[in-house]
């Protein structure tokens, strides 16, 4: 990632890399695929970035590009909504790309759900114990089988990495998740980590500046039929 952003410095822009909350040094629980405070994130950092540039004497333009892959794609599409809807005086956004994320939360989980296997089940626990620790109706006893469900809190404390978290847990569903939990999940419309997952889903939105999807159609993270949907 500090490639990326040292590739759009050697052609003359400003860069901004934010580091969301819960990694880096930050003590919170990442709030993964929360969208307002993942975009909330990137703006504080481009606001803090366009006062240093102000600070330092240089010269900017308010013309403003983002991009993000995967949980970036995401972001990006977050930030777009929320710099459209409060910051259109701070910054001109030009353009934007999001990249492979999963912006129909509800319907990325609906397909998390409903398959036997995942080659990388550290990401559907990321998901889950953060909305768990975001929302007070959110259980993971009650998500979770033994013994992952007392494992999940260290296994994602900030210490470990995505291979070890994998490696700790078990590509088989059905072992990994309470079934009582998927079936209810899946008939009930109103469940609340349903419900909350369409909160966070960026679908009920018209931009009004240029944006771009890319999207690979042998994503075996995140379905290419999202993206299809969300230019929809």
């Amino acid at each position: 990632e500090g490639m990326a952003g040292a590739l759009g410095a050697s052609i003359g822009f400003v860069s901004c890399l934010p580091d969301y909350l819960g990694l880096g040094e930050s003590k919170k629980v990442h709030p993964y695929l929360l969208s307002s405070l993942s975009a909330s994130t990137s703006i504080d950092l481009l606001i803090a970035a366009k006062n240093y540039c102000q600070e330092q004497g240089i010269t900017l333009t308010n013309d403003l590009f983002i991009c993000g892959y995967s949980e970036g794609g995401f972001v990006t599409m977050a930030t777009q909504i929320m710099l459209e809807a409060s910051y259109g005086t701070q910054f001109n956004l030009k353009a934007s790309a999001p990249m492979a994320g999963p912006y129909n939360v509800e319907a990325t989980a609906d397909g998390l759900l409903s398959v036997d296997t995942y080659s990388s089940p550290a990401l559907i626990g990321f998901i889950l114990y953060s909305y768990s620790k975001y929302y007070n109706d959110i259980d993971i006893k009650e998500i979770f089988n033994a013994p992952y469900d007392t494992q999940i809190p260290s296994l994602f404390d900030g210490t470990k990495d995505l291979a070890t978290i994998n490696s700790s847990l078990t590509t088989d569903m059905t072992a990994l998740l309470n079934q009582i939990f998927v079936s209810d999940f899946n008939d009930n419309t109103n469940h609340s980590l349903r419900t909350h997952f369409r909160e966070n889903s960026l679908l009920s939105w018209n931009p009004k500046s240029p944006i771009r999807l890319y999207h690979s159609m042998e994503d075996e993270i995140v379905p290419y039929s999202v993206s299809v949907n969300a230019q929809a």
